[in-house]
C-alpha cells in the first residue's frame, strides 16, 4: 500500500504515520529523513539540499522530487510507504505522479486528508512542549504536563515551549500551507484518491478513522 498524508502543520500527521506504520506494517517516511539521507550520502543533490538548508531556505520542486525519487530507487522491490511531508505542492503532487505510473509502474492507493479546524490548530501549536533531552512532544492539556515537568519518556530532560511555536509563526505557517499545499486536496479528489478524516478526535480514533476509510476505498 502506498499512502501520503495531507493537512495543515499540527493536523498530526506525524502521530498518524507513526500510528498506521504500526497496524499497516509499512514503512513511515518524512521529507526530513529522505533529505537527512541523501545529504548523509554525499551526493551531489544533498550537497544542494544541505546549502540550501543551513541558510534556512526549502528545496525546490525539482530537487524534492528528484531526492524522493533517488529514494524509491533504493527501495524499488519494496514500494509499499507512508509519505509524511510530501508532496508540498501541486508541481511535486504532478511530478510523484508521473514518477510513479513511468518509471515505477505503479500509483498511490490513497491520500488521506487530515481535516482539523484552525482553532484546534492554533491551540495544539500553543500548548505544545517538548523535551529538551530526547524530544518527545507532550500537549498541556491532553497529557496533563506542564512547563518544566520531568519528561516521562527519556526520566532526563524538562519540558519547554518550542520557540518557533508562537502565534505569529503559526499564522505564518497556515498561509503558507493555503498558499501551496491546501490545493493538493483538490489534486486528489479528482483522481478518486482522497479520504477525508476529522483530525480533531484522539490519535487513535482518528488512526481507526482511516483504517475504515481505506476499507471503503479499496475495491
Amino acid at each position: 500500500m502506498r499512502l501520503v498524508l495531507l493537512g495543515p502543520p499540527a493536523s498530526g500527521k506525524g502521530t498518524q504515520a507513526a500510528l498506521l506504520a504500526a497496524h499497516l506494517r509499512l514503512p513511515a517516511v518524512s521529507t526530513g529523513v529522505i533529505i537527512r539521507s541523501e545529504i548523509a550520502l554525499n551526493t551531489e543533490l544533498g550537497q544542494r539540499a544541505e546549502a540550501l538548508l543551513a541558510d534556512g531556505k526549502l528545496l525546490d520542486d525539482a530537487s524534492t522530487v528528484a531526492i524522493v525519487r533517488n529514494w524509491l530507487k533504493a527501495r524499488r522491490h519494496d514500494l509499499e510507504f507512508i509519505m509524511d511531508g510530501f508532496p508540498r505542492t501541486i508541481p511535486q503532487g504532478e511530478s510523484f505522479r508521473k514518477m510513479l505510473r513511468e518509471e515505477f509502474g505503479t500509483s498511490l492507493d490513497a491520500a488521506v486528508y487530515l481535516n482539523v479546524p484552525h482553532e484546534v490548530l492554533r491551540d495544539r501549536i500553543l500548548g505544545r512542549l517538548q523535551c529538551l533531552v530526547c524530544g518527545a512532544v507532550y500537549q498541556q492539556q491532553s497529557h496533563g504536563v506542564k512547563e518544566d515537568d520531568l519528561c516521562s519518556e527519556c526520566e532526563k530532560g524538562k519540558l519547554a515551549h518550542r520557540s518557533d511555536d508562537t502565534l505569529e509563526t503559526f499564522e505564518q505557517r497556515m498561509l503558507e500551507y493555503h498558499t501551496k499545499t491546501a490545493p493538493l486536496v483538490g489534486f486528489y479528489e479528482q483522481f478518486g484518491k482522497l479520504i477525508t478524516i476529522t483530525g480533531a478526535h484522539a490519535p487513535e480514533t482518528v488512526k481507526q478513522m482511516i483504517v475504515d476509510g481505506l476499507k471503503r476505498l479499496s475495491p
